[in-house]
């Protein structure tokens, strides 16, 4: 646990520590010790959060993971292994597949020769289209990482999709260079938004509707129920 805290301090990766009920760290320890571990918090149970790429290994490259548990059954041990081919946390492709249906997007991402540093799948028509499937100069640096949103710089020559290895879910939002963009569905569970060549300041933030529906009720009711309990007893005392 200290040995990754100390690498997270400089760079951004997860940790795949369980394989068919081996497991090397507790379950959710990652969210009580700040490390982002493949698995995430167990009770949110989604139905999509792990790209099914045509091996493990290319699924944890994927999905950013830097360690991965090694269990040896026949020794019966386990430990921990670096991996060199990870992609990092956010990246930029400039090439895009629309798929049919989600079975023509698993059968496309689940295929060996599907590249997701160069292409990003998805299962609706983006509202805009790049078909460019060689690879530009870019870069995206991550400034900051909180909880409900994420700071990005991304700088890159040539028109594209900015993908990260986050899952989707309703309520994120993104905005480059302070406007609103869609955040897109890609490479079946992901987070991408589309981006223009050059140097952009791209913020991502989690703010559903439902949640601020629900604290503006919640605020009228309290003001509501202060001032109920105030006229009556008002009332009484006159």
């Amino acid at each position: 646990v200290d040995f990754f805290r100390e690498e997270g301090k400089k760079e951004f990766f997860r940790v795949n520590s369980r394989e068919q009920g081996a497991m090397l760290l507790d379950r959710n320890q990652g969210m009580v010790d700040r490390i982002f571990l493949m698995e995430g918090y167990t009770p949110l149970g989604l139905s999509r959060f792990i790209p099914p790429m045509s091996t493990w290994e290319r699924t944890c490259d994927l999905m950013n993971a830097k360690y991965r548990i090694v269990v040896d059954r026949g020794k019966g041990t386990m430990t921990m292994a670096g991996a060199s081919g990870y992609a990092p946390r956010a990246f930029v492709v400039h090439a895009s597949y629309v798929a049919a249906s989600p079975d023509e997007a698993k059968a496309r991402i689940s295929d060996p020769s599907f590249d997701p540093m160069t292409e990003a799948v998805f299962e609706a028509a983006p509202p805009v289209v790049y078909d460019d499937s060689s690879r530009h100069r870019s870069g995206v640096t991550i400034d900051s990482y909180r909880l409900n949103q994420i700071r990005m710089t991304a700088v890159t020559e040539a028109d594209g999709y900015l993908v990260l290895s986050e899952v989707w879910y309703p309520g994120w939002k993104a905005y480059v260079d302070g406007v609103e963009t869609p955040v897109l569905r890609a490479d079946w569970c992901l987070r991408a938004l589309p981006i223009t060549a050059g140097r952009h300041a791209v913020t991502m933030e989690f703010s559903p509707s439902g949640f601020r529906t629900g604290a503006w009720v919640s605020s009228l009711t309290l003001v509501l129920s202060i001032a109920g309990a105030y006229y009556r007893r008002k009332k009484e005392n006159a």
